[in-house]
């Protein structure tokens, strides 16, 4: 598809840029996607005292 729309200089411009974010994707942001999906938010409705106070609590990672 780049080959369609971009010259190849601007494909040499911003292979580098799309080649990091590639291996942003397969790498850390899957891990963190794994992470969330074992780790819901939880809402929480009422504190430990039975007062009506809502908050969402998220896993630290």
């Amino acid at each position: 598809m780049l080959d369609l729309y971009l010259t190849p200089q601007e494909r040499a411009h911003f292979w580098p840029h799309l080649d990091r974010l590639g291996a942003l994707a397969g790498g850390d942001l899957d891990r963190w996607a794994d992470l969330a999906d074992k780790h819901p938010p939880v809402l929480h409705n009422r504190d430990r005292f039975g007062r009506d106070v809502q908050w969402i609590e998220h896993h630290p990672a």
